[in-house]
């Protein structure tokens, strides 16, 4: 039974691989850019605004999510340089105390939607098999009993992004 247990943990941990990596010379579509525009005054009630040059600077991550051919991404927030309108007060939109929302692009057709996914800490895209998922992790650091990281794990299954895999990880 041990065996059989080791032997299922490897072949597990083959067939889970960093996703490839799609070139992003010429940036975000504009159309994808205007989206997020959108979602952020929708958001934030007018108060947040986001240049293209802004979101377009933002560290992201690229792949087609959705199996239409089209790239998708996922926006860092956390390092997202977005400029509060004056005559409003300061609120985190995308950040809280330790943990960040991750906003994911997502083609469809010539349009855009913009789907927040669950926050944490850092965010990955990994390949399982023939499927990319979005791998997003969040740690409790300083937390009594903190040692954990939740992980939560999306796929685009039956034309939607859902949560596939919920766990609890100890720390690399």
């Amino acid at each position: 039974m041990r065996c059989l247990m080791i032997c299922l943990s490897l072949a597990m941990a083959a067939c889970t691989q960093a996703a490839p990596s799609i070139p992003d010379e010429a940036g975000l579509p504009s159309a994808a850019i205007r989206a997020f525009q959108s979602h952020v005054a929708q958001m934030s009630e007018g108060r947040l605004d986001c240049s293209a040059a802004q979101i377009n600077a933002a560290p992201h991550l690229a792949a087609d999510l959705n199996g239409d051919s089209r790239t998708d991404y996922v926006l860092d927030a956390a390092r997202l340089d977005c400029q509060l309108r004056p005559g409003f007060w300061d609120d985190n939109y995308f950040c809280g105390l330790n943990i960040c929302a991750f906003p994911l692009l997502v083609s469809e057709g010539e349009t855009w939607r913009v789907i927040t996914l669950m926050s944490g800490n850092a965010v990955e895209l990994t390949e399982h098999y023939r499927e990319t998922r979005v791998r997003v992790s969040q740690g409790n650091f300083g937390i009594v009993g903190g040692d954990l990281v939740q992980v939560r794990e999306y796929a685009w299954r039956d034309g939607q992004l859902r949560r596939i895999a919920e766990r609890q990880e100890s720390p690399a």
